[in-house]
């Protein structure tokens, strides 16, 4: 089962989310600090939460509004949260064996919890479909059926037709009557209730997933007592700092048995073992300092108790190798990043091993990370956490923000309106926009060095189209820009030569300009003092063999004004143009008067089915573009 969408209403700060879009594998709530993202997860969280924490009514709803809500109606029965989910086959397939083939029909179910504690299901199913069932090869299914379109009608009238046989009729002429036959049939199937939405939403509860919340992490300590990892066994993930030390060691496919053996040469083969693999695993993910090396010790400890009894007491402990410096130091003297890293890694791979569905919530993670480690774990909960549930996170980092489809903005207006969310950047104000422009590249110098292959443009709208139609040309089995291209607007085409010359050859940057406009002469002087390697140095005037062109000319003039009139409510046509070969934004400045080139992208932006209005002609420039780009890249980078 899979959640589609969720609402938020009456909760904290909320009076009405609005409908939130959930995406099948990861899910952004992007936001300032107090906007309401955290209230949204906790909300959602008390759906169905794993650890059966529940709403408080006097602490959860609205305070400005409780008493004066509450002197109209039973506050109780208010449902905070509601969320739809989509049944996936196995879903599909437990129905229709309690309820028959087509009984529900609709492959969505609702699902919402109330300020007392109180699950309800919405599930629409069938009757009529069921009654048919029941009826099948009855003589008189067909009436039956028209005047009885719910299990209770029908077994009232079935009822009525079923009379003990006569006690003068020869008993072995007896048989159970078509009416016996079909009411035994419901009975087998329905008990006496009649409610096979009963039974559906019993189905959909047993299989509903279960929410995992994850807040302040408990961070593994670094000397933990043997003995109390021993207890509490079945705690949930991410419940304790022991339940962490437990999955440490599940992590490194080890226990405590076999770490505290007293053979000597075993309990030392599986300590390095398990230091190897924690290493290794915490290398893949942790780039910021890949010298660091993990180190798992048993330290006996001779210990007195009150009566003055001794007794040997092992200590587990977790240090730290820094190769760099060539020292150790225990766990929990290293940085809080690396602290909540490391523990939230080994927390979360008990999530691998679960036979559940789950959806993990993460609220604000990585806060404590610098700006390349919130990149690694990005990748930790792509590689590792969405292929085994739906992750759901907040974030006020720009640096948490990594694909436009997946963020949803939430914003607080006031008393009046209360927390709201929305998919369009555009529609907030922007403050809480701030996080998604940064990470479409307004702010190069914080995503500049974090990207893998860097691709240097001149300004947003460059972004917009390459990233939009490169996505489209792939889905089509075309070449489009290598998704590993972290693209990085410099801010306007004077902005270029600066950033150029004070980065020159230190990192891998491939720089695309327009040609023939501001700026370009200034990277053609960098790549002669040999500041830049001009083979990665693009201009759009390459692909189109001219002079002067800018990347809006690689659309044909009807597909470009197609989006200029979208974006400034204009009509004009190709004919409207003046009849001279100067690039198409000189000639609409020459039309209008001089325009945001933003607009325009934005309108793709908005609307992306224009992408595949555009001719073939306009794909084939923006595919020679993209590889052109993608061959600047080494050859032992790709």
């Amino acid at each position: 089962m899979r959640l589609a969408s969720f609402q938020v209403r009456t909760y904290r700060n909320i009076l009405d989310s609005t409908e939130v879009a959930v995406q099948e594998d990861v899910t952004t709530l992007v936001g300032m600090n107090e906007s309401g993202k955290s209230a949204m997860l906790d909300a959602l969280y008390r759906l169905n939460p794993v650890y059966d924490d529940g709403f408080v009514e006097r602490d959860d709803y609205p305070r400005w509004r409780w008493k004066r809500d509450g002197r109209k109606s039973d506050l109780s029965k208010v449902s905070p949260i509601e969320a739809t989910f989509v049944l996936d086959e196995a879903d599909q397939e437990a129905l229709t064996d309690a309820l028959g083939h087509g009984a529900v029909t609709d492959p969505s179910v609702t699902v919402g919890r109330r300020y007392n504690g109180g699950l309800w299901i919405r599930v629409d199913v069938d009757e009529q479909r069921l009654v048919d069932q029941v009826l099948e090869g009855h003589p008189n299914a067909k009436s039956l059926a028209q005047q009885n379109d719910t299990l209770a009608s029908l077994r009232q009238a079935l009822s009525a037709e079923t009379e003990p046989a006569s006690a003068d009729k020869d008993e072995a002429d007896d048989g159970p009557t078509d009416d016996q036959e079909a009411l035994q049939r419901l009975n087998e199937r329905f008990g006496t209730k009649d409610d096979p939405g009963a039974k559906a939403r019993a189905i959909i509860k047993a299989r509903l997933p279960k929410f995992f919340r994850f807040a302040s992490y408990q961070n593994l300590e670094g000397r933990v007592d043997v003995r109390t990892l021993r207890t509490n066994e079945d705690e949930r993930p991410g419940a304790s700092s022991k339940q962490t030390a437990r999955a440490l060691l599940l992590l490194a496919d080890t226990d405590i048995d076999a770490i505290t053996d007293e053979e000597f040469e075993s309990r030392t083969a599986e300590l390095e073992a398990a230091s190897s693999d924690l290493s290794r695993e915490m290398k893949e993910y942790w780039s910021t300092n890949p010298e660091l090396r993990i180190k798992v010790e048993i330290e006996p400890v001779t210990e007195a108790d009150p009566r003055g009894q001794k007794s040997v007491v092992r200590y587990l402990n977790f240090r730290v190798e820094d190769r760099k410096h060539d020292f150790t130091n225990n766990f929990a003297l290293r940085s809080s990043g690396y602290q909540w890293f490391f523990s939230f890694l080994a927390a979360f791979s008990e999530f691998e091993n679960l036979d559940e569905d789950v959806i993990i919530l993460l609220d604000e993670p990585a806060l404590t990370l610098h700006a390349k480690a919130q990149r690694d774990f990005l990748r930790f909960i792509n590689d590792r956490l969405a292929p085994v549930g739906q992750v759901i996170y907040t974030t006020h980092s720009p640096f948490m923000v990594e694909q436009i489809e997946r963020v949803r903005i939430v914003e607080d207006r006031g008393d009046g309106i209360g927390s709201i969310t929305s998919s369009d950047a555009l529609a907030v104000g922007e403050d809480s926009a701030f996080p998604l422009q940064a990470a479409l590249g307004y702010d190069l110098s914080q995503n500049l060095f974090i990207g893998e292959r860097n691709l240097l443009v001149e300004g947003p709208s460059d972004l917009a189209y390459l990233q939009v139609i490169s996505r489209h040309l792939r889905d089509n089995e075309r070449e489009g820009l290598d998704e590993r291209w972290r693209i990085l607007p410099a801010g306007g085409a004077s902005n270029v030569p600066a950033f150029v010359t004070l980065l020159g050859r230190k990192i891998a940057v491939t720089v695309l300009l327009d040609s023939g406009t501001e700026g370009s002469g200034r990277v053609e002087a960098a790549i002669r003092a040999n500041r830049i390697d001009g083979k990665r140095v693009v201009f759009v005037g390459e692909v189109l063999q001219q002079q002067h062109s800018d990347i809006e000319d690689l659309f044909t003039p009807g597909d470009y004004l197609g989006l200029y009139n979208a974006a400034f409510g204009k009509r004009h046509k190709v004919g409207d143009l003046p009849n001279h070969a100067d690039r198409i934004v000189k000639r609409l400045e020459s039309l209008d008067g001089k325009f945001d080139h933003w607009r325009p992208a934005e309108a793709l932006l908005r609307d992306p089915a224009a992408v595949g209005r555009l001719s073939a002609t306009t794909l084939d420039n923006f595919e020679q573009l993209a590889k052109r780009i993608n061959a600047t890249e080494h050859p032992s980078a790709t």
